[in-house]
């Protein structure tokens, strides 16, 4: 049986545009702050429908959880210039334009400001500008509107990656019938270690889909098409299509360790995933946060609705020849080879010889060939 929407409410925003005079006030948005639009709009942010209040972002920040009670853990904030703020007014209509198109219109219900040292501690951990989302944010400013979506144009917003809605997705798992199935989430290229965990889940779970993150994210992170074409040369081979699938999700990671390892699992409760993975540093970036942190933070907040798997470490053991973890592997760290978005990264990037062991030559051949032919283009 599939999750109900995060606070039993499901949202999904039409197309209402003729109902909107052309005179309303232009607000040109983000990327980010469109993908949240999108987001909204088509039900992976259920139950919210409307970018933060002040007291609702303080609760979120403070409790975890939304003014009703709905557990919660990343402010949905809506930034606008220092030019347009003291235009704003509450009940002003907005059209709100990404790429020179208006792709929705929405009411201003409030105007603030915050404590950003405050915000940023809260959020990511640290107020440290060498932290990528601390950084982000400090360059967005500190003025925000709060306002609810009244229309979300999808013809107009032309970045959504091929992404379905979340009522299409769940249509998906009724057709095929699955009583269980887990989400993996990624922002990297599939390496050995991830390949043993979607197998272990496979024998888990009736059918596992990979949804990776598409859109803003670190300068050193692999791109979107670099990690969809590896992903499809890898599926292709690796993984039963009958019981696995690759279903993007529009997102613009943030970096925040623990309260975004918990905001992605509830995006995937709303698309009607039963079971989530949550790995070693979910979410992290660099030395921030702990090993297991983003895991014993999911577990404080007890979501009963889907389910957190908290799959341990996996490394290549030379003793084995295998893929296995500490509770399968008697051996000693010196015969472990141990796996990491920023090794395989470096793998591609400087042409470092091929290593089987860590990852499958298809998938390496994909990214190096990708690679040198965005090179030759630049």
């Amino acid at each position: 049986m599939l999750p109900p929407y995060h606070g039993n409410r499901r949202i999904s925003t039409g197309n209402h545009d003729s109902e909107f005079s052309s005179s309303t006030e232009r607000i040109d948005i983000s990327h980010e702050d469109a993908i949240n639009l999108w987001n909204m709009a088509t039900g992976y942010f259920s139950p919210c429908d409307s970018f933060h209040d002040y007291n609702e972002t303080m609760e979120i920040l403070q409790n975890n959880h939304l003014e009703d009670g709905t557990a919660w853990t990343v402010p949905l904030l809506l930034p606008i210039s220092n030019k347009s703020w003291d235009r704003m007014k509450n009940g002003h209509i907005l059209s709100l334009y990404f790429e020179n198109r208006c792709i929705a219109h929405a009411e201003i219900r409030e105007k603030f400001s915050l404590d950003m040292d405050f915000y940023l501690k809260r959020l990511f951990g640290t107020s440290d500008m060498n932290h990528p989302g601390v950084k982000r944010s400090m360059g967005r400013g500190n003025h925000f509107i709060s306002c609810k979506i009244l229309s979300f144009n999808r013809k107009n917003f032309m970045r959504n990656h091929g992404c379905m809605d979340t009522e299409s997705v769940r249509n998906l798992w009724k057709k095929m019938g699955f009583e269980t199935i887990c989400a993996f989430q990624t922002r990297n290229a599939p390496h050995r270690g991830h390949e043993f965990l979607h197998k272990v889940a496979m024998l888990m779970f009736d059918g596992i889909a990979i949804t990776p993150s598409l859109g803003p994210k670190k300068d050193d992170d692999l791109d979107d098409s670099l990690i969809t074409m590896a992903y499809e040369t890898y599926m292709k081979s690796y993984l039963n299509p009958q019981r696995s699938f690759f279903i993007p999700v529009n997102y613009s990671m943030l970096y925040a360790g623990p309260r975004e390892a918990f905001h992605h699992m509830i995006m995937r409760k709303n698309m009607g995933f039963t079971h989530f993975i949550i790995g070693r540093d979910h979410a992290g970036t660099g030395s921030y946060y702990g090993r297991d942190e983003a895991i014993r933070f999911v577990r404080s907040l007890g979501e009963k609705y889907i389910e957190g798997v908290y799959m341990e470490e996996s490394f290549y053991c030379k003793r084995c020849r295998e893929i296995t973890t500490e509770k399968l592997c008697p051996h000693d760290d010196i015969f472990r080879k141990r796996f990491s978005g920023s090794l395989i990264r470096n793998m591609i990037r400087n042409g470092e010889h091929f290593d089987p062991d860590i990852m499958r030559e298809e998938v390496f051949q994909t990214l190096l060939n990708l690679s040198a032919i965005r090179e030759e283009m630049a």
